[in-house]
This record gives C-alpha cells, structure tokens and sequence, in this order.
C-alpha cells in the first residue's frame, strides 16, 4: 500500500510529465520566465510586505532571527 506522501509524488510527477509534453507555445514563453530567480523577488517582496503589515511583532521576530545569524555569519 502506498504511502500518503509516496502518492502524491507519484500524482505530482505524472502532472508535470503531462503538462511537459503538451508543448504549447503560450505556455512555454510563462514557464521561461517564471523559470528564472529574479523573476520571484517582486512576489516575495510583496509577501513578506503584506506579512508584516498583517503581523508586525511576530514577522520582526521572525526577520531578526533569520537576518541577524546570516549577518552574523558574514563577519
């Protein structure tokens, strides 16, 4: 019997092969520049934004504690 985690893998990989060999134009210009790293930063900027403005002293926490070690870590 397959695992919850087994199945979904199995369910996720057989999606990507399907959309994968579709081979649409449209689609792959969107799957080009999504592809690419930079393209994310905006998005996240905005959440991280949002985040903030939702949930300040618990996101500060959050920021410090993850900033602050990689901070630290450069020096």
């Amino acid at each position: 019997m397959e695992s919850l985690f087994e199945s979904l893998k199995k369910s996720d990989t057989e999606f990507f092969l399907f959309m994968n060999g579709k081979h649409n134009a449209f689609f792959d210009i969107i799957m080009y520049w999504t592809s690419d790293k930079l393209f994310w930063i905006p998005f996240y900027a905005m959440l991280l934004f949002f985040l903030i403005k939702s949930i300040k002293n618990s996101v500060y926490i959050f920021c410090w504690r993850l900033v602050l070690p990689l901070h630290c870590r450069t020096k």
